[in-house]
């Protein structure tokens, strides 16, 4: 026995119910629409933009404000994201295999990325895409880069944002992927936010 929950996007997600006989093993719950997409979607990521989509959903499970079946979807394209990056992790520890010194590079980047998330704020990087936040009561607003639109809709904190009209949020590193003219890509992004924050970075 199985039920139907529809998810923003229409996506719908079917799940067994508690106690429901079922014949899929216990160990192995049947993968729901959004873990499917997410697995074909994560096979033609690059390595780099596998880790970007990571800490992406990372920050939006962190949050702790999600309803259930955004909750749900995200610890779904969670599992998905994890398990292609813990494929590619068992290539690249093959012996003999020239992905190895790639494996420790990516690894060095993901340091990288950690630290200038803990040094650059996010309201810095907004003033340099021309959305500068402002102070109302406790808090920073400002306009919101992805829907261009009004200028206290965004919620800035230190290490993340969030649109409260279009849902857009993310990191430093989002904030300069999406929005920075010539800065595309993951490693840019953090060589980029390593010079604002007077970091040493190879090439």
């Amino acid at each position: 026995m199985s039920q139907s929950v529809y998810a923003p996007g229409s996506h719908r997600v079917t799940t067994d119910v508690v106690g429901a006989p079922s014949d899929r093993p216990a160990t192995q719950p049947p993968a729901s629409a959004v873990r499917l997409e997410m697995e074909v979607a994560a096979r033609a990521m690059s390595t780099d933009e596998l880790m970007a989509a990571l800490e992406v959903v990372a920050i939006d499970l962190e949050r702790g404000d999600l309803d259930d079946v955004a909750a749900f979807n995200a610890r779904e394209r969670k599992r998905a994201l994890d398990a292609d990056l813990q494929a590619r992790v068992r290539i690249f520890s093959m012996p003999g295999s020239t992905a190895a010194k790639y494996a420790a590079d990516r690894e060095t980047w993901a340091d990288l990325a950690r630290e200038v998330r803990l040094r650059v704020d996010c309201a810095e990087v907004l003033a340099l895409v021309g959305y500068p936040p402002r102070r109302i009561g406790q808090e920073l607003h400002g306009g919101c880069p992805a829907c261009a639109a009004g200028d206290d809709r965004l919620l800035v904190r230190h290490d993340r944002v969030w649109c409260r009209r279009c849902d857009w949020r993310g990191d430093v590193i989002a904030i300069v992927r999406s929005f920075m003219p010539g800065v595309p890509g993951f490693r840019d992004a953090v060589r980029f936010l390593t010079r604002l924050a007077a970091m040493e970075v190879g090439a």
